[in-house]
């Protein structure tokens, strides 16, 4: 802990240092140094529901959002550098996280990033709570903040992303039966198209991530274990009317790394549930693992201070090896009012259904009604 807030005490003394420096006269051009932050506190009930005749429990959160955030964006000669830090006070762990670090330079057009960034399928809906979820899982394709190289030019592009060496689904003779070691010999590649004009983004694009299995104790030493998604995404400005959408298929996900936003445990020790996204073992050959999942959401412009929103995700898995087809859906409806341009209140109802997993059993639902305070200084 003392070493993350260590870290996030060099970042300030940076700002304040360079602060201090751009303040001065100095022949290095800066054109941008634009500190800031995000306080985010959600107050609400969260009910876990779990399958009957099982009890369900109703719990309220008054607590610091894990995604409240503080950071820097800047550019100087030419090059766009961002570094965010997070701050997570609800888990055991060190509360000082590292969120965003990456930088971008525009060589005549074509643009390389390289650093901690989001992944080019990321494309999110406006709303869905736990810690701002953004239907994560439920239609939304996430694997995480990951370190990378992208080189884009007129909406083409490709990323070399660290890969996910996930081997969950396959045993091995490490601790408690995973697998001991696995061999890297290529990065995550991502390529696709995005068109952009003003708010009006459509995009396509697949990725595919693979490792080789290291371990003699495993059926599956010396395989190479492959996982793949394509997706397409949008977002549709009409006026004061917006509509964004997104629709994913994959196969072993959960190698890949993609979330699957399972369902918390209560206090009554009902256990967690989660979605199977991973490969299977089938004797010694892999069983592929199919996922699909995709959402809408309409938002519209009420006043200059008032949007409100639906939200819709679904999710499904299958495989062979399953005896069904498991799958999760989720709704929400919010709204954002704007008290002045640096602090809001989003009001939300969010319902998830986990409907049943691979074998039939009913897996069953939670749902989080409440508000978002949210202040950004910039």
């Amino acid at each position: 802990m003392l070493k993350r807030l260590s870290v996030v005490s060099v970042f300030l003394s940076a700002l304040f240092a360079a602060s201090a420096v751009l303040a001065q006269d100095t022949t290095i051009t800066v054109k941008k140094f634009d500190p800031y932050a995000s306080i985010r506190v959600f107050l609400g009930y969260h009910n876990t529901d779990p399958a009957k005749p099982a009890k369900g429990e109703t719990e309220l959160i008054n607590r610091l959002q894990s995604n409240t955030r503080f950071g820097a964006k800047m550019e100087i000669e030419g090059v766009k550098a961002h570094v965010e830090f997070g701050l997570n006070t609800n888990s055991a762990g060190d509360p000082a996280y590292l969120r965003l670090a990456y930088a971008t330079y525009d060589f005549n057009g074509i643009q390389f990033m390289a650093g901690q960034n989001y992944t080019p399928y990321f494309f999110p809906a406006v709303g869905d709570y736990a810690d701002d979820n953004n239907l994560n899982g439920f239609g939304t394709s996430y694997d995480g903040r990951q370190q990378q190289i992208m080189v884009s030019w007129n909406g083409l592009y490709v990323s070399l992303i660290e890969t996910s060496k996930t081997t969950t689904g396959v045993s091995g003779s490490g601790t408690d039966g995973v697998i001991k070691d696995t061999t890297v010999q290529y990065p995550k590649v991502a390529a696709g198209y995005d068109f952009k004009s003003g708010a009006n983004v459509f995009g396509i694009g697949g990725a595919y991530n693979t490792v080789k299995i290291n371990d003699q104790g495993s059926v599956m030493d010396g395989k190479k274990l492959a996982s793949w998604i394509t997706y397409a995404h949008a977002n549709l400005a009409l006026g004061d009317f917006t509509l964004r959408g997104n629709a994913m298929y994959g196969v072993n996900t959960g190698n890949f790394g993609l979330v699957s936003s399972p369902k918390a445990a209560n206090a009554d020790s009902i256990a967690a549930v989660s979605m199977p996204t991973e490969v299977v073992v089938d004797v010694d050959k892999f069983e592929d693992t199919k996922h699909f999942e995709g959402f809408i959401n309409p938002m519209y412009k009420i006043t200059q201070s008032l949007l409100i929103g639906l939200g819709a995700g679904y999710a499904q898995v299958k495989n062979d090896a399953y005896a069904k087809t498991d799958k999760q859906v989720a709704y929400f409806i919010n709204a954002k009012y704007n008290i002045n341009k640096y602090f809001h209140i989003a009001p939300e109802f969010a319902y998830r259904d986990f409907i049943k997993d691979e074998t039939g059993a009913d897996e069953g639902t939670e749902y989080y009604a409440g508000a978002k305070v949210q202040f950004d200084v910039f």
